[in-house]
């Protein structure tokens, strides 16, 4: 009569297999986890920049370096993604804005992002 069922090597082996498996598969996928979070971040500062700029076009007496953490809620964003902002319209009159991440942006900082140009950094510690 023979036993069904697998044997402790064969089941050993796939165990192993599965280890190799996740050992490749884990990096990978947090590294995309944390690209993806970048470039979220980023997005969103850009609609920031698009917005202040439409505030600024629209509104002569718009001050914005008045904008910080507390009153981004009015330009259509989160302020609890962000622990830090900062905005400042050069003598060029070109924005800039400075911000880092909290909440789902945590971790991530970009310093005097322009509409053209939004480079996070992560952030150590």
């Amino acid at each position: 009569m023979k036993k069904k069922g697998f044997t402790l090597v064969e089941l050993l082996a796939v165990i192993v297999i599965l280890a190799i498996i996740l050992a490749i598969a884990v990096p990978s996928i947090t590294k995309l986890i944390e690209n993806q979070r970048k470039s979220a971040f980023e997005s969103s500062i850009k609609l920031i920049i698009k917005n202040l700029e439409v505030k600024i076009l629209g509104d002569e007496e718009f001050d914005v370096t008045e904008i910080d953490e507390d009153k981004l809620g009015g330009l259509d964003v989160n302020p609890d993604d962000y622990n830090e902002f900062s905005a400042q319209l050069n003598e060029d009159n070109v924005l800039t804005v400075t911000a880092t991440g909290a909440g789902k942006f945590d971790g991530w900082k970009v310093e005097n992002a322009t509409s053209s140009e939004v480079n996070a950094t992560k952030v150590e510690g």
